[in-house]
């Protein structure tokens, strides 16, 4: 796509930054209505937008233009990605079964993840990244589409209605001096930022560090697999220990993981070993991420609560490879890039550190 359009890597950039920032203002707004009785139109129009940005996309000429489809990308994923999903889950369900299906689903994104990437990659291999996009236009609308509208169907006989009650949701000077909440604003955006950076970096990084290319890409391909391992052990963590220590444990890992980075490293099993635990751990705090705001505020604001806080975790991943390429660019080296990262992932240990100390 890109030489198809003759743009370079940083306008690649900018696009999913730009979708990034436009879903990150809207995270808050969307919530608030998701926890409104009638929260689930979001899902039908966020997918009829969803299907009219892949096919504005596949149709596009020029670098402006691309930014201007993923405004619309970044709109339809407020309405459609995890925030939303489990802010409806939270307003149907009580607290302790929302967070299984929570988790559960988490599970199950990372799955599909696992399958629909190689999917895309064979699309557009066989058919070009043009149709890709309007293939991928057709499964959501003629799939995705008709269960959004189910769900409109069935909601009035499920949902909940709104009770006016007193608590930290309802009052956001309190919600925003809680210090819990900041803790996991903070730990949170950190593993996003990380997370995002080397999602974007990882194979430089890999390279630099003399490892092939094919060696690289098959370290990579690990991670959304172990992603999976990582939400299926939360499943069962989850039963016998709280969101703090989960936390707490599992940022300490990926900074270990990180340092190891800065190791001449030699062994592929080493290397697939520090992978998985990478990836499971990742897996781990994105499922944190969804239930940490039912820690803090009562079910019924978790739309909100929700929203507030993904503002700071999503702009935080718009920000950070283009961070790190900036770190990167003062030595022509990833040493302190690694460095900065591992500082980063030490203030999100701490942040759960401070909860967990809170809780008790």
């Amino acid at each position: 796509m890109a030489n198809e359009l003759g743009i370079v890597k940083t306008e690649l950039y900018t696009a999913f930054s730009i979708a990034l920032v436009v879903y990150s203002s809207l995270t808050y707004f969307v919530g608030k209505f998701m926890d409104g009785t009638h929260g689930v139109y979001v899902f039908p129009i966020g997918g009829v937008l969803a299907v009219i940005s892949l096919i504005a996309w596949s149709m596009v000429s020029n670098a402006n233009e691309l930014y201007l489809v993923f405004i619309f990308i970044g709109i339809s994923q407020s309405l459609l990605l995890y925030e939303p999903t489990f802010a409806y889950l939270v307003r149907l369900q009580s607290s302790d079964t929302a967070k299984k299906s929570i988790a559960f689903i988490s599970v199950i994104a990372a799955l599909s993840g696992s399958v629909y990437i190689p999917l895309v990659e064979v699309l557009i291999q066989s058919i070009g990244w043009r149709s890709a996009l309007l293939t991928l236009a057709l499964i959501i609308a003629f799939i995705l589409v008709p269960i959004y509208l189910y769900l409109v169907s069935i909601d009035a006989k499920k949902a909940t209605p709104i009770k006016k009650m007193t608590t930290v949701g309802l009052d956001k000077f309190a919600l925003l001096t809680h210090k819990v909440f900041w803790a996991y604003v903070i730990s949170l955006s950190m593993f996003s930022l990380t997370f995002s950076a080397l999602a974007s970096h990882l194979y430089p990084i890999l390279l630099e560090n003399n490892l092939s290319k094919d060696k690289a890409v098959f370290l990579l391909s690990i991670i959304g697999p172990a992603q999976l391992v990582g939400r299926l052990c939360f499943q069962r963590l989850h039963l016998t220990r709280p969101l703090s220590i989960i936390g707490l444990y599992t940022s300490g890992i990926i900074l270990i993981a990180i340092a190891t980075l800065l190791m001449d490293i030699k062994s592929i099993s080493l290397l697939i070993l520090m992978f998985i635990t990478y990836g499971s751990c990742v897996g781990i705090l994105i499922t944190i991420k969804g239930l940490s705001a039912l820690t803090i505020t009562h079910s019924q604001y978790y739309g909100q609560v929700s929203g507030m806080m993904a503002i700071p975790i999503l702009l935080s991943q718009a920000l950070a490879p283009w961070l790190l390429a900036m770190i990167w660019n003062m030595h022509q080296s990833y040493s302190l890039p690694i460095y900065f990262l591992m500082a980063i992932m030490a203030i999100a240990t701490v942040g759960f550190l401070y909860i967990e100390k809170a809780s008790h």
